[in-house]
């Protein structure tokens, strides 16, 4: 079950105007809920809603440009997630060559005719 903030006692508690929030669910950057009559944030997007004011505010980035970086930003954790798995892969990989040549009896200097 979700557990919601008015938008109110959020931005009380951050010190920005309701408006801000409003604007950001307007542009898309975040999604608003009501609960009881009252228009709430989910509780699992505070933090998510405290870095677009950080951009906003403190970085004087304007909202098309927090859509960007919030694009990169998914971008760079998806590439991450990506890497890792590749390495992951490659490591796995290694592993079962390795075993594959450590399981097998060495033929150096050996030469097998098989025509006779």
């Amino acid at each position: 079950m979700a557990h919601y903030i008015s938008i109110r006692e959020f931005s009380t508690l951050h010190g920005v105007e309701v408006a801000l929030i409003h604007e950001f669910a307007e542009f898309g950057l975040v999604q608003t809920h009501f609960q009881q009559n009252l228009e709430c944030l989910i509780a699992d997007d505070i933090a998510h809603v405290r870095r677009l004011i950080r951009l906003y505010q403190d970085l004087g980035i304007n909202k098309e440009g927090i859509d960007i970086i919030l694009s990169m930003r998914e971008q760079i954790l998806s590439l991450r997630e990506e890497l890792e798995s590749l390495r992951y892969k490659a490591q796995r990989l290694e592993q079962e060559r390795h075993q594959r040549l450590t399981d097998f009896p060495s033929v150096q200097g050996l030469i097998i005719d098989l025509d006779e």
